[in-house]
This record gives structure tokens, sequence and C-alpha cells, in this order.
């Protein structure tokens, strides 16, 4: 999947100066203007120039936090929200940073994602912060119908006060003001305060609140927009970031994603999700269903990798005798002989692989991915393998192991090809 770069690109050169054949205004005019664009620009570049603002975002100065933000001049809705100290956001700026997007902005590019970044990394605080945001109730009803039945005349108190006296504040004390920012920003359609990347904390935070207030469609250009710029950042296996991966698949309806995030957890996952990033499941509106679904897929999984070894063993532990070498006539206590070497490797290398003696649902600390490891890496071995290195002139030997190791390897192949990922269709 291809990148794409929309952010503006700022000016490389002085700005075009006024054709000379329209004039606008007196002479006393035409000269301030032109005196007053450089002066402007020059700050600009100054201003991004400076050391102070490296291409790295979440380096950035901060400026003051705003504490009112008006999204319409004539807003009849005020939304009251709360920064919550620093300190107990810091603990991800770490983790944060490993999937920032390269910044491929220069240094002469202002980029609106500097100002948000910068909102969520500012210095320490000790004190909540409150934030009033001033917008359109016609424009947030139309775009969540969240809002449309909190806010219709006679449903609540919020909207019988709205009615009644032409404004209405209300209190959101656990929404992140900067996540919500953007959300306003765009469906407010001030369109150049929007960022065109956001790294995977902002996404998975936007997230939140785009499930929370039913937005998706009022902002799916933009999730197209964002979710390409972090397709390279897609885990390859189960990671620590993977629980927010999963979120945004679920919250932006990217069924391609979904089923291929599920696929990995059901594959890699040892048991029960949670606690990658601090974020438990609780904190993301991920429905139970499908992380028991994900659940019960990874327990029949490991059961049917599992199975493959005990049926193997199985066959060798009953009283008929297998051995079957053509190489010359044996008696039977050979054959028996052979048999048991079969067997006996057979369980000793399971033992070694972890599938001797067999784990208990719901194999806790297993993984998929490690029961089929182990049954790769069995040895099993029979006697008449050395009789088959000694004596070349049978027309149709018998396989390795008298074909139990190429049995095992073509049944855990198959079984990995059917273990798929879920469908999204199915939990909509």
């Amino acid at each position: 999947m291809t990148f794409r770069d929309d952010s503006p690109s700022a000016p490389t050169s002085s700005l075009p100066e006024r054709p000379n054949n329209r004039r606008i205004g007196s002479r006393k005019d035409q000269i301030s203007r032109t005196s007053t664009i450089p002066r402007r620009e020059s700050s600009l570049r100054a201003r991004h120039q400076s050391p102070s603002h490296s291409s790295s975002r979440i380096t950035s100065p901060i400026p003051p936090r705003p504490e009112y933000l008006t999204f319409d001049a004539d807003g009849d809705l005020v939304l009251l929200l709360i920064y919550q100290p620093e300190e107990q956001k810091q603990n991800g700026t770490a983790a944060e940073n490993d999937s920032t997007p390269e910044d491929t902005s220069t240094d002469d590019s202002i980029s609106p994602m500097s100002e948000y970044v910068s909102l969520t990394t500012s210095s320490p605080s000790s004190k909540p912060r409150e934030c009033r945001m001033r917008a359109s109730s016609h424009t947030l009803m139309i775009a969540s119908p969240v809002f449309k039945a909190m806010l219709q005349r006679n449903a609540f108190r919020e909207g019988t006060e709205l009615a009644t006296q032409g404004e209405v504040t209300i209190s959101l004390p656990e929404d992140d003001p900067t996540m919500l920012r953007i959300l306003l920003d765009i469906i407010h359609h001030r369109t150049r305060q929007v960022p065109r990347q956001v790294d995977l904390k902002t996404l998975t935070g936007l997230s939140i609140l785009i499930d929370k207030y039913q937005m998706l469609e009022a902002l799916e250009v933009y999730v197209d927009m964002w979710v390409e710029g972090l397709q390279s950042f897609l885990p390859k296996s189960f990671t620590p970031d993977f629980l927010s991966w999963l979120n945004i698949a679920w919250v932006l309806k990217l069924p391609v994603e979904f089923e291929y995030l599920t696929r990995i957890a059901i594959r890699e996952s040892f048991g029960e999700i949670g606690g990658e990033q601090g974020l438990e499941p609780e904190d993301l509106p991920i429905p139970d269903s499908i992380l028991v679904k994900i659940e019960e897929n990874r327990q029949k999984a490991i059961s049917d990798g599992l199975a493959i070894f005990t049926r193997a063993v199985d066959k060798y532990r009953g009283p008929r005798v297998l051995c079957g070498s053509k190489v010359f006539p044996r008696p039977e206590e050979k054959k028996l002989a052979c048999d048991s070497l079969i067997l006996g490797t057979l369980l000793r290398s399971g033992q070694t692989q972890g599938l001797s003696p067999m784990p208990e649902a719901p194999f806790s600390g297993k993984r998929f991915t490690h029961i089929i490891s182990g049954l790769r890496a069995l040895k099993p071995v029979a006697v008449c393998d050395d009789l088959l290195s000694t004596f070349k002139w049978d027309p149709s030997p018998p396989p390795p192991s008298h074909g139990v190791k190429a049995s095992i390897l073509a049944k855990t192949k198959a079984l990995e090809e059917r273990v798929a990922g879920l469908d999204l269709e199915d939990f909509l």
C-alpha cells in the first residue's frame, strides 16, 4: 500500500508580489502590505528553523495550553473537559516514540500535528486543568447520533436547556480534550488544523471517541488517511501494541486488518489478552464477544495440534504390529522392537518439546505456534532406518520412521492453513 502525503508544503522562496496592473488601495497601503508580508514570512521561517523547532514533533517547543477553544463563534454548545495531570500520561512516551511515523517534513514546513502532540507532551502539571470548547450543536447533531439524542428538545435535560435558554454547557470529564479537539476541527471544517498523520497512541485515543459518539461516517476520509499512514507499523506478531491495533480495526471497521490481527492473536497469544502497554480490554471499546472468540479458537487450535501428536503415539501403543519392512523376513519380535523404538522416540522428543505429558485446557502460557514448532521438531526413529542405510536393493523401501515423521508434518501444515482470523461481519 502506498503512502500518501497530503500535508501542505511550506514555501521555499518569498511569496509572489501582487501584479502591478492591479492596484488595491492607496500607494501607502501597497507599501504597507509589501513590507508586512515578508516580515510575517520571515517570522514563520525563523520560528521553524530555530533549534527549538526541530523536525521531531515530540521535541517541539510547548505553546501555552489553551483553556478556551472556539470552533464556531456563534456556537450554542460549550463542552467542558479536563486535562489530566501529565505525570499520568508520560508512562507510554517511550512506546509512543517507537511507533510514530517518520517525520518527512522539511524545516520550512509547518505541520498541524505538532500543535496536537504538544498538548499531550507538555511540561508536567500536578493538577487537572479545565478546557472549554465552544461548538455548534447543529453540527454535532449531524455528525453524531449520540449528541443528536442528547440535544433534541424534551429528550434529555441538555436538550431542554438548549431549547429554552439558547445555550447549554455539557461536562465530559472522561474525554481526552486533545482527541476531541481533532474531531471537532474536522466536523466544523477547520481542515487546516487537522493532522494528516497521527501516531498509534493518537489514533487509539481518537478511535475511543469515534466509537463513543458514533462519528465514523463523518470522519471516514481522515480515518482512511491516518490508517494508510500507519500501515507500515501494523504488527507482524503479537507485540505490545496489538490491543491498540485490534481496537482500531474494530472501531474503524477495517475487515482485512481485523482478520489479520485476530489470526495473530489466535496463533500467538498465551491466553487472556490484556496488559499490553498498560492497556486492558476494558479500557477500549472492544466487544467481549471478540476476545472470547479469539480465546476459543486459540484453545481449539492448540487442542487440534496436540491431537496430531496423541494420535501418532496411540497408534503405536496398541497391540497391533505396524512394522512392515520387506528388506528380508524378520521375526515378529524384531518388528515389535521397531515399533517400540518409534513409540519411545516419539514420547521422548514429545516430552522435550512440551507435548508430553499432555497439557490441559485452557492451555495457559501455551501458544499455538509453540505447539506447531514442537510437532515439527519431533524425531521418531525406527530400527528399519539403520537397515535401509545398509541394504539398498529393496525396490520399495519404507520411508524413514515408517512415514510417521512425514505424516506428522503433513497434518501440521494442513492445521496451520486452517487456522484463520475472525470475520468482522460476524460481530456487526
